[in-house]
């Protein structure tokens, strides 16, 4: 029970974030590119740290 919430907490943390992120580079797209393109990169780079160091510590 108590890993399993572990887990959920680690993986909300990792890709909740990315995921809105993301949500927003997309829905900016059209209107303003530059700002996009900024949430997009910020989006991966937070998934790539984060994932990093949360499945390091997992492991």
């Amino acid at each position: 029970m108590e890993l399993e919430l572990i887990i959920g907490f680690f993986l909300a943390i990792t890709l909740g974030p990315p995921i809105a992120f993301l949500i927003a580079g997309l829905a900016l797209n059209k209107k303003k590119p530059n700002r996009a393109k900024i949430f997009l990169i910020l989006a991966g780079v937070y998934l790539l740290v984060a994932g990093g160091i949360c499945f390091g510590i997992m492991s």
